[in-house]
């Protein structure tokens, strides 16, 4: 069930289940039968509906047990919660229904909304880390065991019924008591009907929910047992691990049950020894066997799940920081980002969680040059991947500048730690989402951002190859003309250092091309050989130290803007070479000398002491002597001095 439900018949008015309530959607594409579902909107927010229309007298039977199977539920949970000194609206792992109505023509049950289930975002980009599964994956079961816990089953655990919010939180919701326990093996009918919400067949049902009246017909009063729910769980782990492939459909399930199929050839596809272990011992066909979910948490604690995973799930995000608003989340990760990684560092152990679960670099993947600088360690690195995903889920929906800004600054420090494929793939994107905010002093903090990122990454693969060209310029192609000076001034500070890791990326692909003989490789295309991609880079650059010293429009020239592009000139005439700064870097000081700033024209004379030593004697003797002359007859005593 989950978001994917049917949408309610014609016959039933939305305004007849509950006063302002607005359909917003139907859900799920009319696939679900025994429960109707709408995507609302009501005066707590938005949420699903989830209806069933009685179809008879004998429906009222049905529905009355049913709603009090579902209050049972709710009270244990609370009672659970209590009895724990938690709060009932504690954030958990698990989340019930909110309301549980019922009028002559249907019965309803109202939860809140999610966005995306656990198998949406399996096969949405960017596509989950290794450590992101693991957590993920920790999460599921500690969700499994609260409801066990609590002395309650789930019923219908799939992925549809896993959600996963934008920090990376699982919840799982639609417990399902008033579902069979056991079904027969010989008729898919009821197993559609109720439990086969997509329509493909795909089965998380144990083997012992199925049953063959020739062998004897089980108590249908039985409920759902844990280790029923338990081998649901490792049907889900399973998938989240082969990429979003489901383990099981019907017939595999009752061929399995028989012994007829071997679902382990398929999970030979994960890497990780300990993770198929584990999945192993969790889809045996002997329930007794099985653990429960807390057990497998402490069982492959740490061959699978890292140490720190606790401390994540219960002092940085289980401790209310998702209950905080993005705002108040901004503020805390950055005043206890130090606490976090010294709690990281406390709780690694030799292998972390196992040296096969680190990202796999991409096919191909590049050496860029940059310096390695001090080893970060395995667990560090995987810890704040799980932080940057909070991060990145929260920043752009901060209310206030002030947020955003605090929030980027986590991401310099987060930079400094991570892998490569998170630096490029999680933190860069969303420094470029805030190149549009309405705040200049965040869209100045992004601008800097990038330049940090970019300057941290050591390796990547073939696709970013052209980062620069396809990515990080384009976005910036509007700073120039940005209405607030002080971003300007930011993006000329910074120029320099982009147009060096611009070089970085063009001279590794450039290496890589030589290398294999061939105009192209694994998705990086030769334009034209290293000299015409060059030639274009300083084409881009070019125009982009124009742009920033030109007036245009309502945008007048800024002497704070040429200042700090005078900073790094040194470096600028380095990449543009000795006979493009000849030919354009030194004209264009020429015009700054009529600048009558004071202060600006010192700066000039300080930096041209660097440019003087990269473009060598002959155009010291014709052009910078010159200017220099010049200096000793300025009106400001501090500019001569």
């Amino acid at each position: 069930m989950g978001n994917q439900l049917a949408g309610v018949s014609t016959e039933l008015n939305i305004a007849d289940l509950q006063e302002g309530l607005i359909q917003k959607a139907e859900l799920g594409g009319g696939k679900g039968r025994l429960l109707k579902g709408l995507h609302c909107e009501s005066e707590d927010g938005e949420c699903v509906v989830k209806v069933y229309i009685r179809r008879d007298q004998a429906d009222n039977v049905e529905l009355k047990k049913a709603y009090r199977q579902l209050k049972n539920i709710e009270a244990k949970l609370d009672a659970h919660y209590q009895k724990v000194n938690q709060s009932p609206r504690r954030v958990t792992n698990v989340c019930g229904y909110t309301r549980l109505q019922e009028s002559e023509k249907a019965g309803w049950l109202t939860r809140p909304y999610f966005l995306v289930s656990l198998y949406e975002r399996m096969m949405t980009r960017p596509f989950m880390l290794p450590v992101t599964k693991l957590f993920t994956a920790f999460q599921l079961l500690k969700a499994v065991g609260e409801l066990h816990a609590a002395g309650v089953a789930h019923g219908d655990l799939k992925v549809e019924n896993v959600m996963k919010t934008s920090v990376g939180w699982v919840v799982v919701v639609d417990m399902a008591p008033f579902k069979p326990t056991y079904i027969k093996h010989d008729n898919p009918a009821d197993f559609s009907f109720y439990f086969d919400t997509t329509e493909q067949h795909n089965c998380y049902l144990a083997p012992e929910r199925f049953y063959n009246p020739k062998e004897g017909t089980p108590d249908f009063d039985d409920p759902v047992t844990e280790k029923m729910d338990v081998f649901a769980a490792g049907c889900i782990i399973a998938q989240l691990f082969l990429d979003g492939d489901v383990l099981f459909n019907l017939s595999d399930l009752l061929a399995y049950r028989k012994g007829a199929f071997d679902p382990f050839k398929t999970l030979d596809r994960i890497e990780d020894p300990h993770i198929k272990d584990m999945l192993r011992h969790m889809l045996q066909k002997d329930p007794e066997k099985r653990l429960t979910a807390y057990e497998y948490i402490e069982r492959w604690t740490p061959t699978v799940f890292a140490h720190y995973f606790e401390m994540f799930y219960s002092n940085v995000i289980g401790c209310g920081l998702i209950n905080c608003s993005p705002d108040e989340q901004m503020h805390v990760l950055y005043s206890r980002f130090d606490d976090i990684l010294d709690a990281i560092r406390r709780t690694r152990v030799p292998y972390g969680v196992g040296p096969d679960n680190k990202a796999p670099p991409e096919t191909g993947a590049l050496n860029c040059g940059a310096p390695d600088g001090e080893a970060v360690d395995d667990d560090l690195q995987q810890g704040l991947t799980l932080l940057a995903q909070i991060l990145t889920g929260s920043i752009r929906h901060c209310r206030l500048s002030e947020s955003r800004v605090l929030g980027l600054n986590v991401i310099d420090r987060m930079a400094e730690y991570v892998e490569d494929v998170t630096r490029l793939q999680r933190l860069l994107p969303y420094c470029v989402a805030l190149l549009a905010d309405t705040g200049p002093l965040v869209r100045a903090k992004a601008v800097q951002s990038m330049a940090i990122i970019v300057s941290r990454v050591r390796s990547f693969p073939p696709s970013e190859a052209a980062l620069f060209e396809e990515y990080i310029m384009p976005s910036l192609s509007k700073i120039p003309r940005d209405p607030s000076e002080h971003v300007r001034a930011v993006y000329a500070t910074i120029l320099p250092e982009l147009a060096f890791h611009a070089r970085r990326f063009l001279e590794t692909r450039q290496l890589i091309n030589r290398a294999s003989h061939t105009t192209s490789m694994d998705g990086i295309t030769a334009k034209g050989g290293y000299d015409a991609d060059g030639s274009e880079l300083q084409d881009l650059y070019q125009t982009i130290v124009q742009d920033l010293q030109r007036p245009t429009g309502d945008i007048k020239r800024s002497v704070l803007v040429c200042r700090s592009l005078l900073q790094g000139i040194t470096k600028l005439c380095v990449f543009f070479g000795i006979a493009r700064t000849n030919d354009f870097v030194l004209p264009m000081l020429t015009t700054f000398l009529n600048t009558r700033d004071g202060q600006f024209r010192r700066t000039l004379y300080r930096q041209l002491v660097g440019v003087a030593c990269y473009v060598g004697p002959t155009s010291l003797q014709n052009f910078i002597l010159p200017c220099m002359e010049q200096a000793m007859n300025d009106m400001e005593e501090y500019v001569v001095a």
